[in-house]
């Protein structure tokens, strides 16, 4: 039987006078109690070990993961904090943020006056989260509710019982070898791992609790557990996060619950549902009422709903909801309801769908002629907005070949399968093959979504291209002043075709403003994510990295499938975000298409996998390119 691992840790009663909270407790307590009704009605067995008040010291934290060295392969595990949130001095080791600070939890006998009883940093719960995780396939959860750190404290609104979950920034400053596992850490990162993460606020925003029905109880958590039994769990990570920022955002100010899939690319782990049971569709769009907007959908601009007007939602009710002004993060409706806490799941019903254009497909004159009509006839009947079908296979998109008993996508001027062929000419084979090719549409259209009315200028945002030394472009692709060239698109060479080449990408926010920024990645196989960079805020003159897997080092190669068929060069994106407000991108979020191969090989790469709202958006493309099979055996001889 599945079990379930919770290492449940909450701190009210601190030592020090005015660091106590009244909430975490019963958070924890709470939470701690709907895991176990879960599992009990999931036939999952559950196990808990609960560090509370005096006993959540940092030595007792740090012996605690070793609760989950009896998880085996298909267990889950949850670790849970509530209690205070800080900051302290990183040694120049892990100078990795613009303050040179490192977040903490502040553990019982965190500020006790002991050099081995300090907070304990981030980069040390991944640490432990990875020995936790080493060479088990285990779904990892992590819950956090409080401060991710103290660099802007702010006076909160007076209410019964607000406090925030935050206490003042750490005095000392440890050695690196001090830090947990350091001897196993690379580059001063600690091993990556798989696991998701529920985090309560942004790194410059407090978690707070407050008075709710006469008790002390945490807004974030709280929320997540009233969402959870609403919907009796049966909902994703993304979904649920969703609705938590909006119930907290009903509640307090300046508190936005953070979702992040740490230790894999895969667009995927976003979309499990809670604790991992089974994947959900992703996409959702929510519909709520503020008291500032009224009713509102989680979709604007950077989102790519059209500005132009006429959209329609159709919510769960059954109702309609007009748009009636596009934001950067979300839509005004016209929906004729009184204002209540209630949040609906909707969808589009209007004909005009986020999307730019649609794309031109035509069949080749030299397809099978039965399959061809068996293509035409099917296109016809599913009338899919996004994808049109013309005349001419010399003035469009994409060509569809109905050849050898299978339909493959290419482009004009090559017989390459952009994704693996569907076999069969059937009209059940060319429906598969339309699904595919919408996969392909929404990429065409997302990669062109931009804001024609930005304000925020080419100036504001250096983007840098890096080897994967840390040097910059070479000179050759660089201006006068040595910034890279906009209309330059950075090639990045295979040294061999199984040797992965490695990229560097850097924003920096010139603008004199803070701005939130995030980066989504156009993969060759038609697949988008923004989980290199989902979404960060950057203040002025500060500059953030494009991440692969807790990596600056983002390594690029063209898969042997490409290469079987003497294509060795690729052309990718990466569209950099970019906004005033707070910004999501994780709509854009889809899974690529299958390659098709002309054989089999063994050896291949596997990928590890302001008030008025402002936004614009930077493209960068870059190239990658492989030597080919048979030129690399030849150097090799």
């Amino acid at each position: 039987m599945k079990i379930l691992h919770a290492l449940i840790i909450a701190i009210d009663k601190y030592p020090i006078k005015g660091h106590e909270l009244n909430g975490c407790v019963n958070d924890a307590s709470a939470f701690a109690a709907y895991l176990k009704e879960f599992c009990r009605t999931s036939n999952i067995t559950y196990n808990e070990k609960r560090l509370f008040d005096a006993d959540a010291t940092r030595l007792k934290i740090v012996k605690g993961f070793k609760h989950f060295d009896g998880a085996k392969d298909g267990d889950t595990c949850v670790y849970y904090y509530s209690g205070h949130g800080s900051q302290m001095k990183a040694p120049p080791e892990f100078w990795d943020e613009p303050d040179g600070m490192s977040q903490t939890i502040v553990c019982h006998d965190s500020r006790t006056g002991k050099a081995s009883c300090r907070d304990m940093a981030d980069k040390e719960i991944g640490y432990l989260i990875h020995k936790a995780t080493k060479g088990r396939d285990i779904h990892f959860l992590a819950v956090t509710d409080c401060c991710h750190s103290g660099t802007n404290t702010r006076e909160v609104a007076a209410a019964e019982g607000l406090k925030a979950r935050m206490t003042e920034t750490c005095t000392s400053t440890p050695r690196a070898i001090d830090y947990e596992g350091f001897k196993e850490w690379t580059n001063a990162q600690p091993p990556s791992s798989k696991h998701i993460h529920l985090a309560a606020a942004k790194n410059d925003e407090t978690a707070k609790e407050l008075k709710i029905n006469g008790v002390s109880r945490g807004v974030f958590t709280h929320s997540m557990i009233e969402t959870l039994q609403q919907t009796n769990g049966n909902i994703s990570y993304e979904e649920l996060m969703q609705r938590v920022s909006i119930k907290a955002r009903n509640k307090v100010k300046e508190q936005t619950p953070q979702l992040n899939a740490y230790g894999s690319t895969n667009t995927k782990d976003i979309r499990l549902s809670f604790l991992g049971e089974t994947e959900r569709q992703g996409g959702t769009f929510l519909v709520t009422h503020t008291e500032s907007d009224g009713w509102t959908v989680n979709a604007g601009g950077i989102q790519g709903l059209p500005t132009e007007g006429g959209v329609e939602f159709q919510l769960e009710n059954g109702m309609k909801a007009t748009v009636t002004q596009v934001l950067s993060n979300y839509s005004k409706l016209d929906l004729q309801l009184p204002p209540y806490d209630s949040i609906f799941s909707a969808k589009l019903t209007s004909a005009i769908r986020m999307a730019v254009r649609p794309v031109r497909l035509a069949i080749s004159k030299d397809s099978d002629p039965a399959g061809a009509k068996t293509m035409a006839t099917t296109f016809t009947k599913e009338a899919i907005p996004i994808l049109q079908l013309v005349n001419n296979e010399f003035d469009t998109d994409y060509v569809i070949r109905a050849l050898e008993g299978a339909y493959r996508l290419t482009t004009i001027d090559s017989t390459t399968p952009l994704f693996k062929r569907v076999n069969g000419l059937t009209e059940d084979s060319a429906s598969a093959f339309l699904s595919r090719c919408i996969i392909i549409g929404e990429w065409r259209n997302r990669l062109e979504i931009a804001n024609a009315a930005t304000s925020i200028k080419d100036s504001d945002i250096d983007i840098v291209f890096y080897d994967g030394a840390g040097r910059a472009l070479d000179p050759s692709v660089l201006d006068a002043n040595g910034k890279a060239k906009l209309d330059t698109t950075p090639i990045f060479r295979q040294a061999n075709k199984d040797q992965e080449a490695y990229c560097r990408v850097s924003i920096e926010n010139q603008s004199g403003k803070t701005l939130w920024v995030s980066s989504v990645y156009f993969g060759s196989d038609f697949s988008i994510s923004n989980q290199f960079l989902r979404q960060k805020q950057v203040g002025s003159g500060q500059k953030v990295w494009i991440e692969f897997d807790n990596s600056q080092n983002i390594p690029l190669f063209v898969p042997h499938e490409y290469l079987s068929w003497g294509v060795n060069e690729l052309l990718e994106y990466f569209k950099i975000f970019v906004s005033t407000d707070k910004l999501d991108t994780d709509l854009h979020n889809q899974d690529g298409l299958p390659l098709d191969t002309k054989d089999v090989g063994n050896n291949r790469i596997i990928r590890k996998a302001m008030p008025m709202q402002d936004w614009r958006t930077f493209d960068r493309p870059f190239r990658t390119i492989s030597p080919m099979v048979g030129a690399t055996l030849a150097a090799n001889k």
